[in-house]
């Protein structure tokens, strides 16, 4: 996924500094870690710059993985929209990821 096609999907031309960061480093690297957010850019919230991306309709992926002091901290990546699969009132990735 290039991040013209995650504009495509948002329907914008522009998007702001903080999510276009995010997404950015998650097309780069696969994923950001909360870690990554606080140390690399300087958001003491995270979830913050996590939820603005989502705000613009992006899916995002959460996991658990642990940080470099052996904590466990939170992982997003990007789902492209095929993977979601709709039960109930929540969604759902396929077990393919």
């Amino acid at each position: 996924m290039k991040y013209a096609d995650i504009l495509s999907m948002t329907g914008q031309q522009k998007i702001g500094k903080r999510p276009a960061t995010v997404i950015k480093h998650i097309l780069k690297y696969g994923h950001v870690t909360t870690e990554d957010l606080d140390k690399k850019y300087g958001y003491k919230h995270p979830p913050r710059a996590i939820r603005d991306v989502k705000e613009l309709g992006i899916p995002i992926l959460k996991t658990n993985t642990k940080s470099s002091d052996g904590k466990t901290i939170t992982a997003y990546q990007i789902v492209a929209p095929e993977e979601i699969v709709k039960k109930g009132r929540q969604a759902a990735v396929s077990k393919r990821l």
